[in-house]
């Protein structure tokens, strides 16, 4: 299958819809992390370079376009976007209205029309071909650059590219990066394979976890740890009598399948020794050993035994993937686990080290460890997506739509 590269069309004298993924972390209206915006410079610098016109968008935030005051509120707008970009010194017109937008890319002399954020309007989610429609009368060509999207099926992801002749549609640098990256964990796995799982969510986790444990022997990890809130469940399905968190029995079960197939494969599966805690009632801060846990207290970071366990398994690891943070890193009292866990994988210099998602892609940045690792992904849902299914071209809606 031949890949649909931005390097096989032509650009000059053309209008590029450029749909890039630059939902990015804003504080008291600054962007605290423009890791994003980065990674999709190459592409816009490409189309620029060659003689093309950047028709960019995104979604910024999660705002409901069914409430007119989201229009209002510039922590939705992509507004933000276009002032970074002129301050990197490119020349950007921002237009919150479409037809002003259409109206201007046929005739500006602006390297980059910036659209307002996509979530505004109500086509976006709907797959609603009107809108593909106004949205491709903007450009000649349309260029897919938003990785963190490509599993979701919104219309400007899988129905936009459908109304471009395939000679006319493809995919920018950063997705390419990334599915040649990502690739390398499903084809060419060197063992020790040891995979580091964390955040608070085991639903987003189990699809990964059961892919990488029914693939074939030299592709399965060979350990994988899991701290973070998800061990919880975990640990629960192991030690019934815990009174860390509740669970409904269903989400029980798919954790003790999990573990069971793990005996199964031979797959070891590495939980925590010990936790930190915060009491609810005192706000008092504790460490405690897994069988100790009183009820009252959230675990909220691996403890020193887990920290020096994973290490030690980390260490011996060729090949690594981590998603998920150990605790919650943000808060000076939880950073321990996270931290350490990371440094731990960025230090072993014999391993190629891979690392996917949003809160962990944060706790890289704070700890200043992206440089050291071999590939950032910039997908969270979409990272873990990509490495849950057999086939992704063909089963990921956006990127189906191009290929």
């Amino acid at each position: 299958m031949s890949f649909p590269s931005i390097t096989k069309l032509e650009l000059k004298n053309k209008r590029v819809f450029l749909r890039a993924d630059l939902n990015v972390k804003i504080q008291n209206g600054q962007i605290i992390q423009d890791f994003r915006l980065i990674k999709t410079l190459p592409t816009i610098n490409h189309i620029i370079k060659n003689g093309g016109k950047v028709i960019l968008a995104t979604h910024l935030g999660s705002p409901n376009p069914t409430n007119p005051d989201n229009l209002l509120n510039p922590n939705f707008s992509t507004k933000i976007i276009a002032d970074w970009l002129i301050k990197k010194g490119y020349t950007v017109e921002f237009h919150p209205d479409l037809e002003k937008a259409k109206e201007h890319s046929k005739k500006t002399l602006s390297s980059i029309i910036l659209l307002e954020n996509l979530r505004f309007f109500k086509g976006e989610k709907e797959a609603s071909l009107t809108f593909a429609e106004e949205l491709a009368s903007f450009a000649d060509l349309y260029v897919n650059d938003a990785f963190g999207m490509v599993h979701r099926n919104h219309t400007s992801v899988t129905l936009l590219p459908s109304l471009f002749d395939e000679k006319k549609r493809a995919f920018g640098f950063l997705i390419e990066s990334e599915i040649q990256n990502l690739k390398k964990l499903k084809e060419n796995v060197e063992q020790p394979f040891v995979l580091v799982i964390g955040g608070s969510k085991i639903k987003d986790k189990v699809p990964m976890l059961e892919y990488f444990l029914n693939i074939q022997n030299d592709l399965r990890p060979s350990t994988i740890l899991i701290g973070g809130a998800v061990s919880n469940v975990f640990l629960k399905a192991q030690q019934p009598s815990l009174e860390t968190q509740s669970f409904d029995a269903k989400t029980i079960g798919i954790a003790s399948k999990i573990l069971e197939s793990a005996v199964e494969k031979n797959i070891e599966i590495v939980l925590p020794k010990d936790v930190c805690t915060k009491n609810t009632d005192t706000s008092e801060y504790k460490i405690f050993d897994i069988p100790e846990i009183p009820p009252g207290v959230n675990c909220l970071d691996i403890g020193p035994k887990t920290i020096e366990l994973f290490k030690e398994k980390i260490e011996k690891a060729k090949t690594i993937f981590t998603n998920g943070t150990m605790g919650f890193y943000e808060d000076a009292h939880f950073k321990n686990g996270s931290q350490e866990v990371l440094r731990a994988i960025t230090s072993n210099a014999h391993a190629l080290k891979f690392v996917g998602g949003g809160d962990t892609i944060g706790a890289v940045y704070l700890f200043e460890l992206q440089d050291k690792f071999d590939f950032v992904s910039t997908g969270g849902g979409a990272t873990l997506a990509f490495l849950s299914t057999k086939e992704p071209e063909q089963e990921l809606p956006g990127l189906k739509a191009i290929f």
